[in-house]
């Protein structure tokens, strides 16, 4: 990369590499040292970090360059830092009205950053091209809970253990939502 600066494959590649195999790294390192926290700081800043400074080369060669800006907000959203994964998912957006992946992760920030609003319309978009996602459904009955609208909350929950995986952590954590919100229910 140093050494090839401008050549677009080639950041595409690395960023991808820091994107994939980062988090394996970062957690291989950390069992290694046995220290939980050079895992978190491993995971928060690590290679995603990495990832980003390759991306903002890519988008400096080409500014519209709709997977580094996706790759940008995921990224982001790696590191916790939802507020700045907006800009460029909503640049993709602008690019590219029907990129579902950048508007999923749209939504994923903007309820992260507790824009429950702006969350719910990107969902209820998603909803319409996607009507059994059980993410989506996870994402509106978020949002729902957070705005204490229990019949949607319910409404929401329910709709996603119906379409979603069992056994995940997720779901039995939906699962327990259900049984603080409308008692019976499992």
């Amino acid at each position: 990369v140093r050494r090839y600066p401008g050549d677009e494959v080639l950041l595409a590649t690395a960023a991808q590499v820091y994107m994939k195999y980062g988090r394996y790294f970062d957690e291989l390192c950390a069992a290694k040292s046995g220290s939980e926290a050079v895992m978190e700081r491993g995971m928060k800043h690590g290679c995603y970090s990495n990832a980003l400074g390759i991306i903002e080369q890519q988008l400096t060669i080409s500014p519209t360059n709709v997977d580094a800006l996706v790759n940008k907000g995921y990224a982001f959203i790696q590191v916790g830092a939802f507020e700045q994964a907006i800009p460029p998912l909503t640049k993709v957006l602008a690019l590219q009205t029907t990129n579902y992946s950048a508007l999923l992760n749209r939504a994923i920030c903007y309820l992260g950053a507790n824009k429950l609003e702006a969350a719910q319309h990107d969902y209820e978009v998603l909803q319409k091209a996607f009507p059994t996602a059980f993410q989506i459904n996870y994402g509106l009955a978020e949002i729902a809970w957070r705005s204490k609208d229990t019949n949607a909350a319910v409404y929401n929950y329910q709709l996603y253990l119906a379409n979603a995986p069992t056994n995940t952590t997720e779901a039995k954590l939906v699962s327990e939502r259900l049984k603080e919100l409308k008692p019976g229910s499992s």
